[in-house]
């Protein structure tokens, strides 16, 4: 059985007839006689009751919605005059059919065959012949069979770029998607009147009524704020899409966000901004790096629009990579990881490179004490396409100067970054788009000793819309970062690198379904080549002896696929696996040990030989992932989630943060995967302008890299000697409180206990105390406060307060003399702590121009970052005394005083 749904079309033209003799009017009333006598056959065709509805529906621009077997056999003398209403035309079309009619909104009218309807009435409730309930059944199932495609693009409204991650919902939650990275989508609906809700974080809702009749292509505009009324404020229902989506452990935050939260120096820092959300932690000021729910650094998948970032710092962690102005929005998932992503064992952090313009050019800049940045975006191809580039570079050796250690002062510290995306949509069903990253950070001490770091990356993605519930999404990446280290000293001259290059191909296959569903499936390939370290002399009479380590090379193939999907309007589930394996790539020599799960310096039997290409050390990997959430109502949900994640690559550091020194090694005979199996349970409430969400949670990870004490790392052909495998526990709560509205921000807390465990076993040393210890990013207290008033149109006043529980520390229990000197000796391993850490950080923002449209607009950025000069311990260590008496320790203080600083930016933008 086929249905049919008359669409609305161009009305019929109007023919004008003039007036002849009557013999000429005799002559043609016998030619039409003599032409339906002949070809009477056809007359149903022509007169069919269907083509007058169709007529109708035309017309009086209405849907008309039937069976089609309702409808066929039947004919009509006439047409129906336009002057009639619709319901009178359908009275008369339908005389003598038993064929009824009823609207609800006088928009849609249903056909029903009844007997029980008289044809004089136009009814408009609900009909309790259950023949007609079974008609009206028919007729509605016709109008979903019949849907049509709704492609388009969600757009800030100020910057025009597209919003990601932005939820399109049509009837209530009958159909629904969300947006891709650029914002846009592609939703099968029904034809016909329906309602579109648009819904997105951080941006005003809205809900727009359309009526489809053909395939459409529509661009919505989301506003972030009303700039327009500023005594009346309302505020609708902004976290209501929180409540059922089933992601637990999922940080959205977008740019805006940050921008109103106090900045360091007059940058915006989207690492430091991460740490002020539950959850998440650094080993300290001026830390490179971040710590998720206890878990280590190298423990966090960073990817910049795909790409894989190693070092998320410059300036040695006092500031981030991520230039501002360049980003969209950000995404953190601490749990509830899609299957989509993978290859890092605590959390995965995602950065949305924002598009350019596709409507005019803007010039960005930002000029501060120590930090400038430039950004310029432009359309072309007559808007299809655009592209935008943005420069950073920063100064801060004036700053450096005025300290008064003269081993510090003449220090150089400076870096320097380049973005770029261009976009271009090909069509509306294929779009295509490239991003472009280059950071370089210099650093001399004394002029002594100089690093260089790099940053390279580029990605390229291509999306392709199938059809309506089908699309493909291919991306290529490469990702290289290096360091580089020259010492100056006479006769010790030397140059030291490291490097690791990572080369990706990822393949995903998207089918949204009608009936709340969504399935990805695809593959992932990624491919490891890296250099522990080489040292080599960098003068004709240096000393140093040449380091030349063998390249490690490796490959990760995993295939994955997920699903999402509403078992009942209350219970939402998504599930997913991600299965495949890692292996090496020849490697040349590799040493065997007696017992190569606790390898021992002196206890080498054999060495193995590989080929250029020759795989071995293959390692299975099977990561399920599974995410629910029970919508109690419209206000109140719980969610709870399993899932387990898997890394082959670790950090060599003999720091808590990433440092030049620091490089990066492929699992191996010696070193397993680390395999993170985590459970959380989380309580979500919405309150109008309020959010608020608990949630508990449970890791338990295998394969974790930790060094024995007095380890040498740097320069060591045998790290494995140096390396132990431990087990960790983390467990606890987070705790998070959101407003929006006139004063916004959040309060989150947070407590988080975690321990390590040496694997059964290892030779221990002493000083460990037992297998079980505290580990370094243990910090059970985490208390963030950040805050945002707008006094009025043009001036806002932030705030930020931080306290966190000092991290564990290994102290002496004594001294033991050693040639007439004496040397601590440590007790239990992270026994103690360091003081627990606490800062006020202050702001104020003076807007410019407010006008919609305007050629120029610029703000002045007031901040105080540590504004009661705190001396927060970075790290404490122990030396003895010039009396040599017994072990004092010492505190080190990266930023113990108030820093102001006075930023202004301002935008030339290319009026309509």
């Amino acid at each position: 059985m086929s249905y049919f749904l008359i669409k609305i079309a161009e009305l019929n033209p109007i023919y004008t007839f003039r007036v002849y003799p009557l013999k000429l009017y005799l002559l043609l009333i016998s030619v039409v006689l003599s032409y339906t006598c002949s070809f009477g056959q056809n007359s149903e065709k022509t007169y069919s009751l269907e083509e007058a509805l169709k007529n109708l529906a035309a017309s009086k621009k209405v849907n008309i919605i039937f069976d089609s077997e309702l409808v066929d056999g039947f004919n009509i003398s006439k047409s129906p005059s336009s002057n009639l209403s619709v319901g009178d035309a359908l009275r008369m079309v339908l005389t003598s059919t038993n064929i009824g009619f009823i609207t609800i909104n006088d928009i849609d009218f249903y056909l029903v065959p009844t007997k029980n309807l008289s044809q004089d009435i136009q009814v408009k409730a609900s009909v309790n012949s259950t023949a007609t309930e079974e008609a009206i059944s028919r007729t509605i199932a016709a109008r979903n069979e019949l849907l049509k495609t709704l492609t388009g693009k969600i757009i800030d409204g100020s910057s025009q770029v597209g919003i990601p991650g932005a939820s399109i919902v049509v009837e209530n939650g009958a159909y629904f998607t969300t947006t891709a990275t650029d914002g846009t989508f592609t939703l099968s609906i029904p034809t016909g009147k329906s309602t579109v809700d648009l819904r997105s974080f951080g941006y005003e809702p809205y809900s727009s009524q359309i009526i489809t009749t053909e395939d459409l292509e529509l661009t919505f505009e989301l506003f972030q704020e009303s700039k327009q009324l500023n005594e009346v404020i309302v505020y609708a229902d902004q976290f209501s899409d929180r409540i059922s989506r089933p992601s637990s452990g999922l940080e959205r935050v977008s740019i805006k966000s940050i921008e109103e939260q106090p900045t360091f120096m007059g940058e915006v820092d989207i690492i430091k901004s991460i740490t002020s959300l539950p959850g998440v932690g650094t080993s300290g000021e001026g830390s490179n790096g971040f710590n998720v729910r206890g878990g280590n650094s190298d423990e966090n998948l960073v990817l910049y629009d795909h790409i894989p970032i190693y070092n998320t710092g410059h300036l040695l962690g006092f500031m981030s990579v991520f230039n501002p102005d360049m980003i969209q929005s950000f995404s953190l998932y601490k749990g509830g990881t899609p299957s989509y992503y993978g290859g890092r064992s605590s959390s995965v952090f995602l950065i949305e490179a924002r598009d350019g313009s596709k409507e005019k050019r803007k010039i960005n800049v930002s000029a501060g004490s120590i930090l400038s940045r430039v950004s310029v975006e432009s359309p072309f191809a007559k808007g299809k396409g655009s592209i935008i580039m943005g420069y950073r570079a920063a100064y801060p050796e004036w700053l450096i100067q005025l300290i008064p250690d003269k081993n510090v002062s003449k220090s150089k510290a400076t870096f320097n970054d380049l973005n770029s995306k261009i976009s271009y949509s090909i069509d509306n069903k294929r779009s295509i788009s490239a991003t472009i990253y280059r950071g370089t950070d210099l650093f001399s001490l004394a002029s002594d000793t100089s690093f260089q770091w790099n940053n390279f990356g580029m990605s390229i993605r291509y999306n392709k819309i199938i059809n309506s519930a089908k699309s493909l999404e291919i991306i290529a990446t490469k990702s290289n970062y290096n360091n580089n280290i020259s010492g100056n000293q006479p006769f010790q001259e030397f140059k030291y690198s490291n490097f690791i290059n990572q080369h990706g191909l990822k393949a995903n296959y998207s089918i949204i379904s009608n009936k709340s569903q969504v399935i990805d499936f695809g593959s992932e390939i990624n491919l490891y080549q890296l250099n522990s370290g080489k040292l080599t002399p960098n003068a004709p009479e240096s000393s140093i002896n040449p380091f030349l380590p063998q390249q490690e090379n490796g490959m990760e193939i995993m295939g994955y696929i997920s699903g999402a999907k509403d078992i009942n309007t209350a219970l939402k589930m998504e599930a997913g696996m991600r299965i495949g394996g890692f292996f090496n790539i020849g490697g040349g020599d590799q040493l065997n040990y007696v017992n190569n799960n606790n390898p021992e310096i002196f206890e080498v039997s054999d060495t193995l030989s590989f080929g250029k290409y020759e795989p071995h050390d293959f390692r299975l990997l099977v990561e399920p992932r599974i995410s629910v959430s029970y919508q109690i109502n419209n206000r109140n949900s719980l969610k709870a989630g399993i899932q387990t994640m898997s890394q082959n690559i670790h950090l060599i550091s003999n720091s808590l943060s990433i440092a030049p020194t620091d490089y990066w090694k492929l699992n191996n005979s010696y070193l397993r995967p680390t395999r993170a199996h985590q459970i959380n349970l989380g309580f979500h409430s919405n309150r109008l302008n309020y959010y608020f969400y608990s949630e508990l949670f449970y890791k338990k990870t295998i394969g974790i890299i930790d060094y024995r004490d007095g380890a040498r790392i740097f320069l060591n052909s045998q790290i494995e000697t140096a390396l132990i495998n431990t087990k960790g526990d983390s467990w606890g709560s987070e705790w998070k409180i959101e407003k929006r509205g006139k004063l916004n921000g959040w309060i989150s807390y947070s407590y988080v206990h975690s321990t390590r465990n040496f694997n059964t076993g290892n030779r221990l040393d002493n000083q460990v105390g037992s297998d079980k210890y505290l580990s370094d990013f243990n910090r059970p207290h985490q208390l963030n406060i950040s805050a945002n008033y707008k006094l009025g149109r043009k001036i806002s006043l932030s705030g930020n307060f931080v306290f966190n529980s000092g991290r564990p520390l290994t102290v002496p229990a004594g001294a033991y003399l050693f040639n007439n000197r004496l040397f601590p000796q440590y007790g239990y391993r992270n026994e103690e702590s360091i003081p627990n850490y606490h800062r006020l950080d202050l702001s104020m923002t003076l807007k410019g121009n407010l006008k919609k449209e305007k050629l120029f607009d610029g703000d002045f950025i007031f901040s105080v970052y540590n504004v009661y000069a705190r001396k927060n311990a970075y790290s404490v260590f122990f030396k003895t005394t010039d009396s040599g008496i017994l072990p004092q320790s010492y505190q080190l203080s990266i930023l113990g005083s108030a820093f102001p600083s006075i930023t202004y930016r301002f935008t030339i933008a290319e009026l309509q």
